[in-house]
């Protein structure tokens, strides 16, 4: 594999500077036609200033969001060196194809553009443009120092030659040990014993025993924060964040109680907090590790919270592994896996009560749906309300439906009743159930299928566990089925993946219990300890949901409320984008027709509180009502 090299010209040097001034002063940015600016990610300053400080400073640890700039950071730092040291640079990355596609698309750019290096083919390429090899640059004549973009699961890239500054990207992707080799980092970090260089680490965090966060621990610590008016300083985590109004959520300081909203956030001041930890790790040289941490909510220039939110939703359906995805890479928070979770039954019970009930349900309660549970003598049934974007839920009533196995009606009875029952809110407004999800797997089949053929309002379903390979989302497939055996009758069956829903109301109870109130319970219904104690009943154990032993808590409260769920994305994603439910389209153009009137009463109110200057202000005259001809009504009469 042959090596490229940039040659360097001799140049007289610039005024000495850091490389954040360095990149402002003198990296050209070609996609925006502009000097290179921190405007967009100024957690990135100080950062990158710290990497100039050779006498104090021995190692940078950068644990932020992905897809934030980052990378931009090394980049700048290599610029530097160019500029002042040319000294030997390694930049090690997780894999080689990312070491090639950034030596091939951002280092060489960059250097023939910014600091002036020579692009000159080697004789192994033989007059060809390498563009599948890894780089090596000279950035000195006589000097022989060059920066290598190596492999983190190459031996070879990590041995041998010495380097003076050691930049790595993506900790947290690296192998856990080079076999036959030892730990990667160790190996790279053999590599400056030589030299008073400097060391940059650059990763989006996982969890709590991933690379980046233990090298962050043993740094100084300091986290990017608004600066309340009261001077305390505010890290504005993502459960720190209150969604009472998911149109305006807001956050309060902790010292003062001051509330914010993210408006009020972005106009405060930004900027690290003091170091947490008084004692970091130094060198021989007595130099100290700097560590810095941002999280995905001050990040304004590329998430807001209500789109940080969307993708919390939308990863909380797909399933655990999504979510990780979202906390890791959008917050830059450390992941904490379900396992090692727990919902306590006191904490919820006490955290989730609210005083309402069945006939008198909160005006943000906009839709009801019902997760029945079939047995072979009864019916477990729950209706749940939820909110406009299904992101709330409140439980209306949990209770045990019995039927008489030698009636005709049977089953049919129950689910009819069901059907017709009408629930009340404080403002007066009348809702039936929209969409109940009857489970159809094992008990009374063909019953559950026929009342699914008959009625627009109830659907069979049959929930499937996903294995641990593989996470099915909470809608997994709708397919049809015959009627009694009859070819020519059928019915839609919708296919679950119970375990996304489960995933997803664990989440959820989670929230509830840390202050961030999504789940809603009254004080009758039905929601007693032995609800509860069903709805913690499945523990999650190495991926998979394992149900309760045969004679000990049923977990059919568990069941109700996932299919309870399904029903609700089912109707927000299938039926209300159709226009399907006559009675949902009624009620929100009552709601336009009042803020219509609502906007004209303001109105006239505005006009009415104008100042007087003293004018004749012109009033309209009445108009005279047209006349209208009823002959014609006369002769309709007769």
């Amino acid at each position: 594999m042959g090596i490229e090299y940039f040659k360097l010209p001799i140049f007289d040097r610039r005024p000495y500077c850091d490389p954040a001034e360095w990149a402002q002063r003198y990296r050209y940015m070609k996609t925006t036609a502009s000097m290179f600016s921190f405007e967009q990610s100024p957690y990135f300053e100080l950062p990158n200033q710290v990497m100039g400080d050779l006498a104090g400073t021995a190692c940078v640890v950068l644990k932020v969001p992905s897809q934030t700039g980052k990378t931009e950071t090394l980049i700048n730092m290599l610029g530097w060196i160019v500029e002042y040291d040319r000294a030997n640079t390694l930049l090690i990355m997780d894999t080689k194809t990312s070491g090639i596609a950034l030596s091939k698309n951002r280092i060489r750019p960059f250097l023939r553009d910014v600091c002036g290096l020579d692009y000159s083919k080697t004789a192994s390429s033989k007059g060809k443009d390498n563009d599948h090899s890894m780089n090596a640059v000279d950035l000195g004549i006589g000097r022989g120092a060059n920066v290598k973009i190596g492999s983190s699961r190459c031996a070879g890239d990590l041995c041998s030659t010495p380097v003076k500054y050691l930049l790595m990207d993506e900790l947290d992707r690296w192998q856990k040990e080079i076999l036959g080799e030892g730990d990667p980092i160790s190996l790279a970090f053999q590599r400056q014993l030589r030299f008073r260089g400097m060391t940059v680490m650059c990763s989006t965090p996982t969890l709590e025993d991933g690379r980046i966060n233990k090298y962050f621990k043993q740094g100084t610590c300091e986290t990017w924060c608004a600066v309340c008016k009261c001077g305390a300083f505010m890290p504005c985590r993502w459960s720190d964040i209150d969604w009472s109004e998911p149109s305006e959520p807001t956050i309060a300081c902790k010292e003062c109680g001051q509330v914010y909203t993210e408006m009020d956030i972005k106009g405060l001041d930004h900027e690290y907090s003091p170091p947490a930890n008084a004692e970091p790790f130094k060198d021989n040289f007595g130099r100290i590790w700097r560590s810095f941490e941002v999280f995905g909510t001050l990040c304004h220039s590329f998430y807001s919270w209500k789109s940080l939110r969307d993708y919390e939703i939308q990863a909380l359906k797909t399933g655990e592994a999504s979510y990780q995805s979202f906390v890791n890479t959008r917050l830059a928070e450390i992941y904490k896996p379900r396992d090692e979770l727990s919902v306590e039954l006191p904490a919820l019970m006490r955290e989730c009560r609210d005083d309402y009930s069945p006939y008198d349900l909160p005006v943000e309660v906009d839709f009801l749906c019902a997760g029945i549970d079939t047995h072979d003598n009864c019916l477990f049934v729950e209706v749940v309300g939820f909110s406009k974007d299904g992101r709330e839920h409140w439980g209306v009533e949990y209770f045990v439906a019995p039927y008489d196995l030698q009636s005709q009606g049977g089953i049919r009875d129950c689910l009819e009743m069901l059907a017709t029952k009408t629930y009340a809110r404080v403002d007066g407004v009348e809702l039936k159930i929209a969409l109940s999800f009857i489970d159809s797997g094992g008990h009374r089949t063909n019953e559950v299928y026929t009342m699914s053929a008959r009625s627009s309002r109830m659907m069979a379903i049959k929930g499937i566990a996903s294995t641990k390979d593989k996470q099915d989302p909470l809608i997994r497939k709708l397919s049809k089925v015959s009627l009694n055996g009859n070819v020519k009758g059928k019915t839609h069956l919708l296919v679950l993946g119970v375990n996304a829903g489960k995933d997803a109301l664990f989440d959820m109870e989670v929230r509830t219990i840390t202050g961030d109130r999504c789940l809603h319970y009254w004080a009758g219904g039905g929601y007693d300890k032995t609800y509860f104690a069903g709805l913690l009943s499945e523990k999650k154990v190495g991926g998979k949901w394992i149900a309760p032993q045969r004679g000990s808590t049923p977990n059919e409260p568990l069941d109700c409320r996932v299919y309870a769920m399904a029903a609700a994305e089912y109707y927000l994603t299938k039926i209300i984008p159709r226009g399907l439910d006559p009675d949902y389209r009624r009620r929100n153009m009552a709601k336009k027709v009042s803020k219509k009137a609502e906007k004209e009463q303001e109105q006239i109110v505005i006009e009415e509180q104008k100042p007087y200057n003293g004018e004749e202000r012109e009033v309209e005259a009445p108009k005279e009502p047209k006349s209208v001809d009823n002959s014609a009504l006369k002769y309709e009469q007769f």
